[in-house]
């Protein structure tokens, strides 16, 4: 069955799929939008529904496949986005404070990483093997100058030399001095709030 020009430009615009690049027949736009339609001319009713139409089927035209009444328009509804991974190997290097869960995982305690093992186990200094790990947050920790200890996917607050504070998910950009420089713009301080949006720890943020 061929497929329209326009139905391959809504299919872009709505999904984020190249319609050259993808098997068009593996689609289920069940998926992606919550209502039903004709799955033999479905293409043409996705066009239908990226228009917002109200009709019944655009390529038989039968009533029976009628997807909506006149006073409904079909939602669409894109794909959710898989959050990016934290890598926190790169917590070995740094040294900075982590913190791991108790036994009945309602608290955390301070510690350090020193390895992560098959199946995410992370190893404590005290050589204990946990199941999660994680940045010690909603504490200030005093920086002396490096690379940047943090590994990407957090929301930080900055301390610089010159008393100025900011909230930021791009500390890890060239933009920010993490180096001492015995400059005003030097990192000296700074508080792990949580978790950017769009990001997760490997075992999850509960």
């Amino acid at each position: 069955m061929s497929i329209s020009l326009v139905t391959e430009l809504c299919i872009e615009l709505y999904f984020g799929w190249s319609a050259n690049d993808m098997n068009k027949d593996d689609i289920d736009f069940d998926m992606y939008c919550d209502t039903k339609w004709c799955l033999s001319c479905r293409y043409e009713k996705l066009e239908a529904l990226t228009k917002g139409w109200n009709t019944s089927c655009l390529n038989c035209n039968q009533a029976s496949h009628k997807i909506n009444d006149n006073n409904y328009e079909p939602k669409i509804v894109a794909p959710a986005k898989e959050n990016k991974i934290i890598d926190l190997s790169i917590l070995i290097d740094s040294g900075i404070d982590v913190e791991f869960p108790t036994g009945n995982g309602t608290s955390w305690f301070i510690s350090q990483l020193t390895r992560i093992k098959e199946n995410s186990i992370y190893v404590s200094k005290h050589k204990y093997n946990y199941d999660k790990c994680r940045v010690r947050q909603d504490h200030w920790m005093a920086w002396q100058g490096g690379e940047c200890p943090l590994p990407e996917g957090l929301t930080v607050d900055i301390l610089t030399r010159d008393g100025k504070c900011g909230v930021t998910n791009e500390y890890w950009m060239t933009h920010w001095s993490w180096d001492n420089t015995d400059h005003s713009t030097d990192i000296i301080a700074f508080n792990i709030l949580g978790v950017a949006d769009g990001w997760a720890y490997p075992w999850g943020n509960k």
